[in-house]
């Protein structure tokens, strides 16, 4: 399977609905090149997209066999313990709680947020950036710095690995 980066998802979103109607309008399918102008991705590129989006899955898909009980890729593979279950514990344990202590105010809220730590809904670094006055690119530095940080604060204690 390939994962497909943010900005190709939303290309071939773009691309899916305006070839139909493309195609009611002009009677025939839209060429390479239409479509690459249409969604402002060097045509090279947009067929790398398209080559490859078809190689994409979610792991959230259910499976379609009359056999199978609608049981997701993600149930398949996982042990048992659902990885984010481990995630949660650890998020919502005591010892991250005094990791976070070390940050700043500044760095603690963008974690928080960016991580949807303490019952937040995790945001993007563009939702933060703009809650907090900062660019996103600032909010985006502050957050890998902080891991930074507290990855450090882990391997010295070893308490979280």
């Amino acid at each position: 399977m390939i994962r497909l980066p943010a900005q190709a998802i939303e290309a071939l979103s773009k691309l899916r609905g305006w070839a139909v109607s493309f195609e009611a309008e002009h009677g025939r399918s839209p060429t390479l090149e239409e479509c690459s102008e249409y969604c402002q991705v060097k045509p090279e590129r947009l067929q790398e997209y398209l080559v490859h989006s078809n190689d994409c899955g979610s792991l959230d898909t259910k499976g379609n066999s009359e056999s199978d009980d609608g049981t997701s890729l993600v149930d398949l593979i996982t042990d048992g313990v659902h990885g984010m279950d481990t995630i949660d514990s650890a998020f919502n344990s005591e010892v991250l709680r005094n990791y976070m202590a070390h940050l700043s105010d500044l760095d603690h809220e963008i974690i928080t947020k960016f991580y949807g730590l303490d019952d937040f809904i995790p945001k993007t670094y563009t939702e933060i950036s703009q809650e907090m006055g900062i660019c996103r690119e600032r909010a985006r530095q502050r957050c890998h710095k902080a891991m930074n940080k507290l990855r450090l604060l882990s391997k010295q204690t070893k308490e979280l690995c």
